[in-house]
């Protein structure tokens, strides 16, 4: 193991088989060099001693080229604040690991966190609550990548996500255009406050030839409060651009005075499984647009309920006041 130090940050690396090469790490300034094995680095980008330096987002950044120049592996980011200023694009075979105490927070309106197919992260703190003109995504998926399958998901994990009550997305999985698609997307134990969306799902209104789609994604240990809406699902029932067979689990949703809606379902053969608390204030529960189908939830709302609404076809509430 070699420790290079600059004036701003060090950089550690522990590094598994594979011959190793000579990388250049120019993080604060310095010219430092550190060893990167040609397969499974394990990168961490350490604070400097000196805090008149303050971290951005491009340490992380450099670190997560420098992995995937070595052919794939770990970035590992201590405690510490990062100001992000440009996008994070966690790149394909890359694992960006934040450690508990490290916090990201948005000093521009940016996407924080951009994942690309066959990425991950993991841990961590977003927040970008005192970001007035923030209205971008927490963590942002483009449907252009091509999210499906084993080689080309991505996952997401283990992250407390803080926005401002009413403006951007905690999560946002976009589809636009050509054969854009968002599948088989994995997504763990969310903590989501603030923000207009807590998680958004988006396709765009295309016509054929075009066919987009956001597909069996997995969302489980998800905790929302304080969003304007908290799962919100704009897509379409079939092709072209449908959004279709994505799982909810273990939802718990904590309505506000300025929460319009709970749920909001446009698309096909979702399944929700939510305690949705405190709704009788005034807060619609689960809406499904005239544009759902199949649909299928269990909550603590009835269907009887009047935040309970359902214009579209054969969706199905198994609340246990409705069995």
């Amino acid at each position: 193991m070699k420790r290079k130090t600059t004036a701003a940050i060090g950089i550690v690396l522990l590094c598994a088989i594979g011959a190793a090469s000579q990388i250049p790490y120019g993080g604060g300034g310095g010219n430092g060099m550190a060893s990167v094995s040609a397969s499974n680095a394990l990168i961490a980008a350490a604070p400097s001693q000196s805090p008149s330096k303050r971290l951005t987002e491009s340490i992380i950044q450099q670190a997560i080229d420098r992995t995937v120049q070595a052919g794939g592996g770990d970035v590992t980011i201590p405690a510490g604040k990062y100001y992000v200023e440009k996008t994070i694009v966690v790149k394909p075979s890359v694992t960006l690991r934040l450690n508990s105490g490290a916090t990201l927070i948005p000093v521009r309106n940016v996407n924080v966190i951009e994942l690309r197919s066959n990425s991950a992260v993991s841990g961590g703190v977003i927040y970008a609550y005192g970001n007035e003109n923030f209205d971008k995504s927490a963590v942002y998926l483009d449907g252009s990548e091509g999210f499906s399958g084993t080689l080309k998901s991505a996952s997401i994990s283990d992250l407390k996500i803080i926005g401002p009550p009413g403006r951007g997305n905690g999560l946002f999985f976009y589809a636009a255009k050509e054969d854009d698609h968002v599948s088989w997307v994995q997504v763990t134990n969310l903590n989501i406050t603030g923000f207009e969306k807590s998680i958004h799902l988006k396709t765009e209104a295309v016509r054929e030839p075009d066919k987009i789609w956001i597909n069996g994604n997995n969302f489980s240990q998800i905790q929302i409060k304080d969003s304007t809406y908290g799962i919100y699902i704009d897509g379409h029932r079939d092709l072209p651009y449908e959004i279709s067979g994505n799982q909810f689990t273990n939802v718990q949703i904590q309505t506000n005075d300025n929460m319009k809606q709970a749920i909001y379902v446009k698309g096909t053969k979702n399944i929700f499984q939510a305690m949705i608390w405190d709704y009788h204030r005034g807060t619609v529960a689960v809406r499904f647009d005239e544009d759902s189908y199949r649909n299928q939830i269990q909550s603590n709302v009835s269907s009887r309920d009047p935040a309970y609404q359902d214009f579209g076809r054969n969706n199905l509430n198994l609340s246990p006041e409705d069995n």
